[in-house]
């Protein structure tokens, strides 16, 4: 994990808005932005400018 930390980490710094990370055995997913971090509780990650909403479900192999 502190891999994955350090990646997105260095997105964020890279000027990327948006940064998701999906963990698919437990089913989770994560949106990071410079702001912080939001688990996607209600099964959607979601990002402003520009809007997208993906129900993780419905991603492949999750």
């Amino acid at each position: 994990m502190d891999d994955v930390q350090e990646r997105i980490d260095d997105y964020l710094a890279f000027g990327v808005p948006h940064v998701w990370v999906v963990n698919p055995r437990k089913r989770r997913a994560f949106h990071y932005t410079a702001d912080g971090i939001r688990e996607a509780k209600d099964g959607i990650l979601r990002s402003t400018n520009p809007d997208i909403a993906v129900p993780i479900l419905e991603l492949e192999n999750f």
